[in-house]
């Protein structure tokens, strides 16, 4: 009834194969007149992928991506899956997640002790996020720094919590579990920290990294989320580790609390430099700049032919 230009849809589904159907007018796979122009958005990583296995489901995502007039990306990986998945580059174009903006600390960054590191941990205690690793590999850290007191604050909940609260763990561990906060508690949690630590075993994203660099907190992450492999630049804003090997997290633990208070509060700031860029109103403009590009092309009969 809208009786659409241009149709975006999001993901590979169910609806945007209707969506696809939608935008023709004369069968599925062999459309030549185009009601409307078709934008797939498009938000994986090969590490989401690899656990959806099968020629069917790979064969009917080619077939739809074939349809798709353009087809957004929100990452470096996923661009890349698309590529390989066969999507011209020409027809690709990026469409960039942005934090909530009231959950980002925008105030002033404060001086933390340099006795200790404060450190952040925001999400699920479901297998995935990497929460059980990472925390045998803080208590390793700490046990190899007797000399350091680590804090750790951990908000969220999940079938992992009283588990993971029985761990016993160093004394100059302190763990402070949060279970599921609402957004002005994780934002005085950022304001509150200087390292969020995010050891997910494979994310499509992991906007919680945008959210901490927003509020000035150096991320510390696997490189098994897309957020982490795309915005940390090791040493300026943070540090990319494995999460898999306890000496990954050491080394930036301890690189880290050798850092003077300067030097500390100089590698924060860069942190929120580093996402300045990446704000709800420049990722709307991406959309619809693609949208008023595809608009002013000259349109043929087929969109596989563009």
């Amino acid at each position: 009834r809208a009786r659409a230009d241009v149709v975006v849809s999001a993901e590979l589904g169910a609806r945007s194969m209707l969506a696809a159907l939608y935008c023709g007018r004369s069968g599925w796979f062999g459309l030549r007149q185009r009601r409307c122009q078709l934008v797939i958005a498009v938000s994986t990583s090969p590490w989401i992928e690899a656990s959806r296995s099968g020629w069917l489901r790979k064969k009917q995502r080619s077939l739809l991506l074939a349809r798709a007039d353009r087809v957004t990306y929100h990452g470096p990986e996923c661009k890349q899956w698309l590529l390989e998945l066969g999507v011209p580059e020409h027809r690709l174009a990026p469409f960039h997640y942005s934090a909530d903006p009231t959950k980002i600390y925008k105030g002033d960054l404060q001086s933390q002790s340099a006795d200790r590191v404060r450190v952040l941990t925001v999400g699920q205690l479901i297998d995935r996020k990497g929460v059980r690793e990472g925390l045998a590999n803080m208590i390793d850290v700490a046990r190899q720094s007797p000399g350091l007191l680590i804090e750790w604050t951990l908000i969220g909940g999940g079938p992992l919590l009283a588990e993971l609260k029985e761990v016993a763990t160093p004394d100059n561990l302190k763990i402070d579990w949060r279970d599921n906060c609402d957004a002005e508690q994780i934002r005085d949690a950022y304001r509150d920290h200087e390292i969020m630590f995010f050891p997910t075993r494979g994310d499509e994203w992991g906007l919680v990294v945008d959210e901490a660099l927003h509020s000035g907190l150096v991320v510390i992450g696997n490189e098994r989320a897309q957020a982490v492999a795309a915005l940390i630049r090791n040493e300026f804003n943070g540090w990319i580790v494995e999460i898999d090997r306890a000496d990954s997290l050491a080394h930036a633990i301890s690189a880290y609390a050798k850092l003077d208070a300067a030097q500390r509060m100089k590698m924060r700031q860069q942190a929120r430099e580093s996402v300045v860029d990446r704000t709800p109103e420049n990722s709307a403009d991406q959309i619809t700049s693609l949208i008023d590009q595809m608009l002013a092309e000259p349109q043929s009969g087929d969109s596989s032919h563009r």
